[in-house]
């Protein structure tokens, strides 16, 4: 089931019919990213005629699952996805057709956690894997219309808060030596961007006349909750993109510059690795005993966004 590329490069969409038998559907494109955006449609104009979303299991769900998401992932997600499989299978049983899950259902998973023992921040971490098994299957496999986790709400954890205050903020951004996770973190603060969404920017996403930053969707990556959008530079994050401009491309005639290069780049000219990024920064944050911000900003930046004194930042990012 899928987009398969057919006579003439014309792409088509393949799936099993109700009645068990294969057939494809012309989706009258060359272009795979247009075909992935029409198979989304034909999905939603003709899922009643497809055998795929009638029967999907939730172990059918748990295989396409590990096959083709954590298949390369480390033990350790590995072994956290399939807790949360089993705690859904046990309850649900596997063979429980996945289109009949309900938020109920989650939430009943839910307490389950809690009935056990687990702690809210425990609770709320499988429940972020929970989401994440829907949204594939939402968006990945197309196995559903929507994800039935995402009107289930995490549990309030006050002893493990996540948002920076601005003193923190500030200690962070004048001590942070390595300055590739520096520059990653003061576009956060300015931003209110994620990890992924700054490592993924190019200089053609970048309106220097506008002052915006377009967050889009492409093969190599899709933001969070997969909408486009754009961002406004202030006038602190426009003079840190100068200054990396500079920096790579030096006092050229109008500073001539590739756009399909990404803002930061490795010296193979792929972005930064995610992980690496986190690891380096979790570096800071156990220096400076703020290990309760546990997740990788701008999630715990989000809510700050606000412009920071620039002076010694500025000076500190120039070293």
């Amino acid at each position: 089931m899928g987009v398969v590329k057919g006579y003439k490069n014309i792409w088509y969409y393949r799936f099993i019919q109700t009645n068990g038998k294969y057939t494809k559907k012309s989706l009258h494109t060359t272009d795979r990213d247009e075909a992935e955006r029409l198979s989304q449609v034909f999905i939603r104009e003709h899922r009643e005629e497809m055998k795929d979303f009638q029967e999907v299991t939730l172990h059918k769900l748990r295989q396409d699952f590990e096959e083709y998401h954590i298949k390369n992932k480390p033990k350790k997600t590995k072994d956290n996805y399939r807790i949360v499989f089993n705690g859904l299978e046990n309850l649900l049983g596997s063979e429980f057709i996945i289109k009949n899950i309900l938020p109920v259902n989650i939430e009943k998973y839910k307490q389950s956690l809690l009935d056990e023992g687990k702690s809210p921040a425990t609770v709320n971490s499988y429940l972020r894997n929970v989401r994440c098994i829907f949204n594939k299957a939402v968006h990945k496999f197309k196995y559903l219309k929507e994800n039935p986790a995402n009107e289930v709400e995490f549990l309030e954890d006050p002893e493990r808060l996540r948002d920076f205050s601005e003193t923190e903020v500030n200690l962070l951004a004048e001590n942070i030596k390595n300055k590739l996770i520096r520059v990653v973190f003061l576009i956060a603060v300015y931003a209110g961007l994620r990890k992924g969404e700054i490592l993924h920017i190019r200089w053609k996403d970048i309106d220097f006349t506008n002052k915006t930053i377009n967050i889009i969707n492409n093969r190599a990556f899709k933001t969070k909750t997969r909408k486009i959008r754009q961002v406004p530079i202030s006038d602190e994050l426009f003079h840190i993109i100068k200054e990396i401009q500079f920096e790579r491309f030096g006092d050229k005639e109008n500073n001539i510059i590739n756009l399909e290069d990404y803002l930061l780049e490795n010296s193979y000219g792929s972005p930064f690795n995610g992980n690496y990024i986190s690891r380096e920064f979790k570096k800071y944050l156990r220096a400076f005993a703020l290990m309760r911000i546990i997740i990788f900003i701008p999630h715990g930046l989000l809510s700050l966004h606000y412009p920071l004194k620039m002076v010694s930042l500025l000076n500190k990012y120039k070293k």
